[in-house]
């Protein structure tokens, strides 16, 4: 039987470990400089990394800041400018990217898997935590969850971002008895993975309750996408994905 290796699934997406490729790359724009605060204009509430942004932009400035399944910095770098102290953790180690980070921005990043271990930083550490689009990822959502509250001081807030099954095109397909497809559209017979290799699925109710488990309260959600201001009316029927802000509201 095969098993799935979820870091070398991630590892495989990011293919360079060249410091001079990343070097290269952040100089040529592809990230926005990290030593000013990105223009709110720069970012579009039409996509996922913009309405996070302008979420945590009406909260900022933080202490220190936590990005989980940060990837290669593309979203902890542009909101540098918003902390005083800039974390990354994800399952797959970049180690060139990161090495540039580090060295000209001074973000420092790891590696952390969530499933086998509790987030390396002690309690009440950050005042904000970014999770986008890796909560559906993980095995033990109560886990992660818990570990999300432990590391945030009180008062602290967490933007977490995920697919919504109950989205309304998705309820019109369960009817029609097809399987929703939460992750990448284009491969409705999962024949590169199983749903992007998304473990869970969400909806606005079922975040409330597992935030509220553990000394945290959802206070905003808001939806991506085309018509952005219309779906966050109503954001459990008509949003296809989530972007919560929640508040640790328990020590």
């Amino acid at each position: 039987m095969n098993t799935f290796d979820a870091t070398s699934y991630y590892v495989g997406h990011h293919s360079s470990a060249s410091v001079s490729e990343w070097q290269e790359w952040y100089e040529a724009g592809a990230w926005p400089p990290a030593l000013r605060r990105r223009p709110a204009s720069e970012f579009s509430i039409g996509d996922g990394h913009g309405i996070v942004y302008q979420m945590l932009l009406s909260h900022a400035p933080f202490r220190r800041t936590l990005d989980i399944g940060c990837s290669a910095g593309d979203f902890i770098l542009p909101i540098k400018g918003m902390s005083e102290e800039s974390h990354g953790v994800d399952i797959a180690p970049l180690p060139g990217a990161w090495g540039v980070l580090r060295d000209h921005f001074g973000i420092h990043c790891q590696t952390h898997d969530f499933d086998k271990a509790d987030l390396p930083f002690p309690e009440g550490h950050f005042s904000a935590v970014t999770m986008i689009m890796v909560l559906e990822h993980v095995f033990n959502v109560d886990h992660a969850v818990a570990e999300i509250a432990r590391v945030l001081e009180t008062g602290g807030v967490a933007v977490v971002q995920v697919p919504n099954i109950a989205y309304l095109k998705r309820r019109i397909e369960l009817l029609l008895g097809r399987m929703p497809v939460t992750a990448d559209s284009s491969d409705r017979d999962f024949t590169k993975s199983w749903d992007g290799q998304h473990l869970h699925n969400f909806t606005l109710d079922s975040l409330k309750m597992v935030f509220s488990r553990h000394g945290m309260q959802i206070e905003q959600c808001r939806c991506f996408g085309r018509l952005a201001g219309l779906r966050s009316r109503w954001p459990s029927l008509l949003g296809a994905d989530l972007t919560v802000l929640a508040r640790k509201v328990k020590p």
